[in-house]
């Protein structure tokens, strides 16, 4: 005798979570901090991937700010070379402290120094902003300066021009230099003021900096452009007389 077990169909149906998936969920929970034992947890099927997935983002750090040089090429003798620093990223900020050095800034081998940092044309520049410090006076391969809203409630999105440096390159025909942003002499490296409070360390993609030199005169260039000038300036007497004659 067959005997047919009937089921409700408001009866939930419990699914086995697959053992791959639940020592996956006890993991990430042991990392990041939670107590829970799961071993004792009966979980069901429906519930595993939104239980997953908002691990993941508990255990995920933000993504951070990305910094990098916007023109990796700047002008020889200049007293005030531009170099544009760009973030991309999108986080809410109030500020940043810049702590950079020219080079490895310990002065071995000649490198550019700092006469300036301008912030027009920045993300900060449709705000009210407090700004700090500058080139450090005794050693002029440092800056150390600061930029931050006035209103505490407000933030921007770090995505856009972050600043602009200035550099001497008088001195400089050519050649390469760095603009470090941590890893310096000045200690601290250079980091974002949250919105929220804190700071937080963006990530520095910047590439050597090329010294580009003016370039010298072409000999041949200018014989060709004295010879042309003289030849159409005899050319252009030689048709006047020729008008005044016939008249």
């Amino acid at each position: 005798m067959i005997r047919l077990r009937t089921v409700s169909s408001l009866e939930p149906t419990r699914k086995q979570v697959p053992p791959r998936i639940a020592e996956t969920v006890r993991r990430i929970a042991r990392g990041i901090g939670l107590r829970h034992r799961f071993r004792y947890l009966r979980l069901k099927g429906p519930f595993v991937v939104p239980l997953f997935a908002a691990m993941l983002l508990v255990a995920s750090p933000s993504r951070a700010a990305v910094i990098t040089l916007l023109n990796p090429v700047v002008e020889a003798q200049s007293a005030s070379a531009a170099i544009q620093l760009h973030v991309s990223g999108g986080e809410q900020v109030r500020g940043f402290n810049f702590r950079i050095a020219s080079g490895d800034g310990l002065g071995d081998l000649p490198e550019p120094i700092f006469v300036g940092i301008d912030y027009a044309g920045s993300i900060w520049d449709s705000f009210d902003t407090e700004e700090f410090g500058g080139v450090v006076d005794a050693a002029p391969q440092f800056l150390q300066a600061g930029v931050v809203l006035q209103e505490s409630n407000q933030s921007v999105a770090a995505e856009g021009i972050l600043a602009t440096l200035l550099v001497d390159t008088r001195g400089f025909d050519g050649g390469q230099f760095s603009i470090e942003m941590e890893n310096t002499a000045i200690g601290q490296p250079s980091d974002f003021i949250l919105a929220g409070g804190g700071t937080v360390t963006p990530t520095f993609d910047l590439a050597s900096i090329t010294i580009s030199a003016i370039p010298e005169p072409n000999g041949s260039l200018i014989l060709s452009a004295i010879f042309a000038k003289l030849f159409f300036g005899r050319r252009k007497r030689t048709t006047s007389s020729r008008r005044r004659a016939f008249r």
